[in-house]
């Protein structure tokens, strides 16, 4: 007997880093001078000469979900060039994980924006990268805790 597998191919290889130490607070994973969460990003299809993307991006945790509005999510321009690495950091991540931009499953919004504070427990810092025009994901969706 044999097996075959077909395992998706992604044109974009995505790494996410969250720095020590790890904040209870929620702005300094997207603050310019803490840099807590870091995102690496190579195009890897030498076919076409550059692909605009956006990014996908979530905190989850215990029964508590963050994540980037829909409607967010394309407002920002990436443009990536085949094998040129792009980072993405601090302001850059700024306008998918603002308040106003945000969507919270489990946890009142009101409690969250007040004390600026994730709820005690153990996160899952996930991103992909996405094609801003079809909306086709084109990374792995990859999570650090």
């Amino acid at each position: 007997l044999s097996s075959i597998s077909n395992a998706q191919k992604f044109p974009v290889e995505l790494t996410s880093i969250v720095n020590p130490p790890y904040s209870v607070y929620y702005e300094d994973y997207y603050s310019l001078v803490t840099n807590n969460w870091q995102l690496s990003m190579v195009f890897k299809d030498f076919n076409e000469p550059s692909r605009d993307v956006a990014l996908k991006l979530s905190i989850e945790g215990e029964g508590i979900k963050i994540s980037s509005k829909q409607e967010v999510l394309f407002q920002n321009n990436i443009t990536l060039i085949p094998g040129v690495p792009y980072f993405a950091s601090g302001n850059s991540l700024e306008p998918n994980l603002k308040y106003q931009n945000i969507d919270i499953v489990g946890y009142p919004r009101t409690k969250f924006e007040q004390s600026g504070k994730l709820p005690e427990g153990m996160y899952s810092f996930c991103a992909e990268v996405v094609d801003k025009l079809s909306g086709e994901i084109l990374s792995k969706k990859v999570c650090k805790k």
